[in-house]
């Protein structure tokens, strides 16, 4: 079949295709993912973003990466992921850490969902004065 105008069903064959070619390139080269992007198009073009993910740590999720690096930090600070604490009269958790903020780093959440961020400094005597278990 030859593609003489890009339409909306003409791209889902591409689409496929494509998607069909990336599966051989990355069990050919030991690549995690190989994904194709949105489409973009009119008569005579189509433009796709392609990515694709090397193996190994590469190949782990954006999030899992921020909690392994989160966990690293507050491991230094003799904190936590996860740990729970009192302070001004609501329990918080302990839920990232952001190390381009050095005042308050700590990413923290309440019971109700609302997010917060704090110092180490704060954290760590709140968790030492009221830590909740």
């Amino acid at each position: 079949m030859k593609i003489i105008k890009f339409e909306k069903a003409t791209l889902d064959l591409v689409r496929n295709e494509l998607n069909e070619a990336l599966s051989k390139i990355t069990a050919k080269y030991g690549l995690s993912a190989a994904e194709i992007g949105r489409i973009s198009y009119d008569d005579m073009t189509m433009t796709t973003k392609l990515s694709i993910t090397a193996g190994g740590n590469a190949g782990k999720k954006v999030a899992e990466q921020k909690n392994e690096t989160a966990a690293f930090y507050l491991k230094m600070a003799g904190l936590q992921l996860g740990q729970k604490f009192k302070a001004q009269g609501k329990i918080l958790e302990i839920v990232g850490y952001n190390s381009r903020n050095h005042k308050n780093a700590i990413e923290l959440k309440d019971e109700k969902g609302r997010g917060f961020k704090g110092s180490i400094d704060m954290v760590k005597r709140s968790v030492q004065l009221f830590g909740v278990k």
